[in-house]
C-alpha cells in the first residue's frame, strides 16, 4: 500500500479526526499558498488533507484522468486541468508529494502515526490492567 511504500509506520485505518493547529495560516506554506491561490486555495488544501485523512492509505490515487476528476469533485475544481495546476503549486510549495500514481503529505503521514502511537498506548495500558489487575 502507498503508507508503507513511503516508509510510513501506522495502520492503515481512516482518521476520525486530525490536528489542526489554530495558527496554520501562519506557516509559511500556507501563507504562500494564500497568496498565490488565495483562501479558496487554503481552503481546497484543507480539504484535500480532510481527504486524505478519510482513506486508510492517508494516499489519494491521482494517476490517471478519472482520478483527477475525482479529486475534482473533492476539490470543487470544474477539470482535470485546474486540479494538476492545484497540486502543482501544493507539491511545489511542499505541501504534499506526489509519487508512483498517489498523492500523500507529510504532515497527514505524522498525524496517522500519532493517532496509531495513542492506541497503541491505549491499548497496552487496556491490556496491562485487564492482566495485571488479578
Amino acid at each position: 500500500m502507498c503508507g508503507k511504500s513511503r516508509g510510513a509506520s501506522f495502520e492503515e485505518k481512516p482518521l476520525e479526526y486530525f490536528a489542526h493547529d489554530s495558527n496554520a495560516a501562519s506557516d509559511p506554506k500556507c501563507r504562500r499558498l494564500i497568496r498565490e491561490c488565495g483562501v479558496a486555495g487554503y481552503g481546497r488544501f484543507w480539504l484535500l488533507c480532510e481527504a486524505l485523512a478519510s482513506e486508510p492509505s492517508h494516499s489519494l490515487a491521482v494517476e490517471t484522468d478519472n482520478d483527477m476528476e475525482n479529486v475534482a469533485v473533492t476539490l470543487d475544481l470544474d477539470s482535470v486541468e485546474e486540479v494538476a495546476e492545484f497540486l502543482r503549486v501544493l507539491v511545489r510549495l511542499g505541501l504534499v508529494i506526489v509519487e508512483d500514481g498517489a498523492l500523500s503529505s507529510h504532515r497527514m503521514d505524522r498525524n496517522a502515526e500519532r493517532v496509531t502511537a495513542q492506541r497503541e498506548q491505549r491499548r497496552a495500558a487496556a491490556l496491562a490492567r485487564w492482566h495485571g489487575s488479578s
